[in-house]
């Protein structure tokens, strides 16, 4: 496909700039970053990215490509890192990767997000595994976050929604959590009736092997 082909083409013409963005000026980095949004939206709207660059002069940097939440999207991301050339001092790889350590979120050690109105750890889930959807295998999941009942009146169930979402694509690998997660519900852990599971424990429920992309 050509467009896939011009979009390497473009990438290729500017690799060293995206390689050495930490070094770059903010404008430069907006500009670089904006530009290669728009490139990808030319495939889907939905199609964003995240570039992990390199903590030394001989490692590589890395460009993931996301499909943002959007199942419609995926076909884009493979197509796209399927014909991925081969270009020096870069790796690329679909989908965003798992980002926790289970250990640490066993012991309540990690690190919390600081979003808009919420500071949370991934630790402070609880989940609980409802029925599957039918022929797709899909489990839905019930979250349980304690104090959500007061919090999501300031800051909105689809905002709320979005920050649960982004710590699951966290913890299982943005692949892993369409694969595996149909519906995502929230509710206040201080008035459930089920004894939920710790978030550690997820991808154990759905057999995977959670390697950690740092």
């Amino acid at each position: 496909m050509q467009k896939i082909k011009d979009f390497w083409l473009w990438f290729q013409e500017n690799q060293e700039a995206f390689y050495n963005l930490h070094n770059s000026s903010e404008v430069s980095k907006a500009y670089y970053s904006n530009m290669l949004t728009e490139y990808l939206e030319l495939f889907d709207e939905c199609l964003g990215f995240e570039i992990s660059l390199p903590n030394g002069p001989f490692d590589r940097a890395v460009l993931t490509l996301s499909a943002n939440g959007n199942p419609n999207g995926a076909m884009y991301v493979v197509n796209l890192i399927n014909a991925a050339p081969n270009v020096p001092k870069w790796k690329f790889q679909a989908f965003y990767q798992p980002k926790h350590d289970l250990e640490e979120c066993k012991q309540g050690l990690d690190e919390p997000y600081e979003f808009e109105g919420l500071t949370i750890k991934a630790s402070d889930i609880k989940w609980f595994p409802m029925d599957d959807e039918g022929a797709s295998g899909k489990s839905n999941l019930m979250c349980f976050v304690m104090g959500y009942n007061e919090t999501v009146k300031d800051i909105g169930e689809e905002l709320y929604y979005s920050f649960i979402h982004t710590i699951l694509q966290d913890v299982l690998g943005e692949a892993a959590l369409y694969r595996h997660i149909d519906g995502i519900y929230i509710e206040d852990l201080l008035f459930s009736n089920f004894h939920p599971y710790d978030i550690h424990e997820l991808p154990d429920y759905f057999g995977l092997e959670v390697k950690v992309s740092l």
